[in-house]
């Protein structure tokens, strides 16, 4: 399993995708600074736990289930577009170790991310602000809820990487994240954002829409429907690989 996880590692050094990842997170957070310039000019509205709430904001109603899809495509369709997939599953390892260290890959880089999205936010603060009003007590509020929609959306990443290795590359995966992406927005105002999995996150986080708009919070069916569909799909994922043919 070490080694696997490993092997892993030393192919992500090679892969530009990782920082496509760290671009487009921190692309949203200069994002935010321009819509902060644009709506209040004069900072009258403008906290430091307003601009770092919105890393949180983001990530659940925008660029997680995109960025995080993709890294889960990189991880499991990449085999397939880089023509790896024979090689790597005819090793005399069991197939089921190569998925449990790219899942566990896979939540590590989830986690960088995060944290690259609330210290772009933090510097996006400093700069707008100054240090005038900070508290630490902000930054670790941001932190424990971006690992909280993060590890809300990667209970769906199995799906993902379920239709990365079917669709053999990076289309298909991304073509669903963006589909899944809008059905979150329209299941948000039909008040179904505690039963999507991909919309749950804006409970926590909010949304980029009108206030008071998504109940907070989930109900422990919101959270047996994760469980069921992170098993579900880590059981198809494991499944696939041990009775797939990949020479070709």
């Amino acid at each position: 399993m070490t080694r696997a996880i490993r092997a892993e590692l030393l192919k992500l050094r090679r892969a530009k995708t990782v920082w496509g990842t760290v671009g487009v997170v921190a692309s949203f957070a200069l994002m935010s600074l321009f819509a902060i310039r644009l709506t209040d000019p004069e900072l009258a509205n403008t906290t430091w736990e307003r601009i770092l709430d919105g890393s949180t904001m983001y990530m659940a109603s925008w660029w997680g289930v995109l960025v995080f899809g993709l890294a889960a495509a990189q991880l499991f369709g990449a085999e397939f577009s880089d023509g790896t997939a024979p090689s790597l599953l005819t090793t005399p390892v069991r197939r089921e170790y190569f998925v449990v260290a790219k899942m566990i890959v896979l939540a590590g880089w989830v986690c960088v991310l995060v944290l690259v999205s609330v210290a772009v936010h933090v510097v996006t603060a400093a700069l707008v602000l100054g240090f005038d009003g900070f508290e630490w007590q902000f930054v670790f509020a941001c932190l424990d809820d971006g690992l909280l929609v993060a590890f809300i959306l990667y209970l769906t990443l199995p799906t993902i990487a379920l239709i990365s290795m079917l669709g053999r590359g990076y289309l298909a995966p991304m073509l669903f994240c963006s589909a899944v992406t809008a059905a979150s927005m329209s299941s948000v105002y039909l008040n179904w954002e505690r039963w999507f999995p991909w919309a749950m996150p804006v409970t926590v986080a909010g949304f980029v829409g009108p206030p008071g708009l998504v109940d907070s919070g989930l109900t422990p069916g919101s959270w047996a429907v994760l469980a069921v569909m992170f098993v579900g799909g880590l059981v198809a994922v494991i499944w696939h690989v041990d009775r797939a043919d990949f020479r070709n």
